[in-house]
């Protein structure tokens, strides 16, 4: 179903955050508003990886029969994905809650909460 979808798409995000935590914080830690050029690489790959969340999101809603904001979802799943996966490789999630026992609810939160 596009929200199981969803739901793979997120965590696939945050094991990637993990496994590759160099790469991954090299993608965010670079000042990117220079990329704001159409043509730049970086800009191109934001936007095709973007519009992915978007599909995933229109699917969602089409799926459930809601109206929403196809875009609005989009950036939530994005930012909810990001904010764990951040926190996690900055050795930041040190107030009782691991990485490993947040992925779940912070998903199923959101989707909940989405939908």
């Amino acid at each position: 179903s596009p929200v199981d979808a969803v739901s793979v798409a997120m965590k696939s995000y945050l094991v990637f955050a993990m496994e590759q935590s160099e790469l991954y914080g090299l993608m965010y830690e670079l000042d990117q508003s220079a990329d704001i050029n159409e043509s730049s690489i970086a800009y191109v790959c934001r936007k095709n990886a973007f519009a992915e969340a978007q599909a995933m999101a229109t699917a969602v809603l089409q799926a459930t029969g809601r109206t929403g904001d196809a875009n609005q979802m989009a950036h939530i799943f994005w930012i909810s994905a990001h904010g764990l996966a951040a926190l996690a490789v900055a050795n930041q999630l040190d107030l009782g809650k691991s990485y490993e026992q947040l992925i779940e609810p912070v998903i199923d939160t959101v989707l909940n909460g989405l939908l």
